[in-house]
């Protein structure tokens, strides 16, 4: 790839060395079997880092798994690469992994979030945990080697580096999955993630063959009709409270099932909640069978949702976050807003 992009240091911006980078590829160099690993209900920053490692690895030589909990949602099926992302209910009835060495675990504040995939990892594995949560808990008997960043926009950045310290040079099908994990998580860069360092390497992964148009259109403007329907009937439900700092939005479990989407077709829901004028806090509730109820939560500005989620058993980034809290749908919402409401009095 042409140019150079100057990493952010934590304080500010300075010239990268890599030598935290090189410290992981030498554990990657070391071993031959790799599980590639990623948090149940998977966006664009998962799937997209779950290709660009398999990418890394297979050019250092290495036999690649990519496993998780649902596989690929429909947005993502357009990246070279993700077709090879199974179920983990498959890939453990296959019994293929188990001569695997070493476990690199993408995106994840911990091994609860793997789901179904967690039952992939053994004792015996190296734990790579590569992540940008600013609470990882990834840990155990196992031997886990920590790359984690918070200050990273995207998990994708993070490979990113590991790529560039290999001395790799980047090609399509790597930009491509990078733009899109970074496109993904930092909203099309409309998020408070985005800053002048991700721009610059957006526009270096355009010029090494990502396409920008082709990304947003497969990750923001093409739903199908199904979706579309299910968006007018969660938008029917939308409320405010709180004096209009706060949106939200509830989805029972009969409603998701009749229409046929996907659990991981809605998360871009809550950014409907988010757009209200005045709104500090958005809230997307969804019913799940056995009576929980999942919370996907964005803020705006410096209101911390990271860790309103957190005091709930959740967690993530000041503006994005998530949890899951009892059920049934309505005692769930009233806790999580009575928790929020409380949170915007004290500021």
């Amino acid at each position: 790839m042409e140019g150079d992009i100057l990493r952010r240091e934590p304080g500010g911006a300075g010239q990268k060395d890599w030598q935290e980078e090189r410290a992981v590829l030498q554990v990657l160099q070391s071993r031959s079997r790799f599980l590639v690993l990623s948090h149940m209900h998977p966006d664009g920053d998962c799937i997209g880092s779950m290709v660009a490692m398999s990418w890394l690895l297979r050019r250092l030589g290495k036999v690649v798994y990519l496993v998780n909990q649902d596989g690929v949602p429909p947005a993502y099926r357009f990246l070279p690469g993700s077709r090879e992302i199974l179920r983990a209910r498959d890939f453990c009835a296959q019994g293929r992994g188990e001569r695997a060495e070493v476990a690199v675990i993408l995106d994840s504040g911990n091994l609860k979030r793997l789901g179904e995939a967690l039952a992939c990892l053994s004792p015996e594995m190296t734990v790579v945990n590569i992540d940008h949560h600013e609470q990882n808990q990834v840990e155990g008997a196992r031997t886990v080697v920590n790359y984690v960043h918070p200050e990273a926009s995207a998990t994708g950045e993070l490979v990113y580096n590991l790529i560039r310290a290999a001395g790799l040079e980047i090609d399509r099908e790597a930009a491509l999955a990078l733009y899109t994990a970074i496109f993904s998580d930092t909203g099309g860069f409309r998020f408070q993630n985005t800053n002048p360092y991700i721009l610059a390497l957006g526009a270096e992964l355009a010029r090494a063959g990502a396409d920008p148009p082709l990304v947003a259109e497969h990750v923001f403007d093409t739903k199908s009709l199904a979706v579309l329907k299910l968006l007018g009937r969660a938008l029917s439900s939308l409320e405010v409270t709180a004096g209009g700092r706060v949106a939200w939005i509830a989805m029972p479990e009969e409603v998701l099932t009749s229409s046929g989407v996907s659990w991981e077709e809605t998360e871009g829901f809550v950014n409907y909640a988010r757009m209200v004028e005045g709104a500090q806090v958005a809230l997307l509730f969804r019913e799940e069978t056995g009576g929980k109820v999942r919370v996907s939560w964005r803020s705006r500005g410096s209101v911390d949702v990271g860790a309103m989620a957190r005091e709930l058993g959740g967690g993530g980034h000041v503006n994005a976050a998530g949890c899951e809290v009892p059920g049934p749908l309505n005692e769930g919402i009233q806790r999580v807003l009575r928790l929020v409401e409380e949170r915007l009095a004290e500021r």
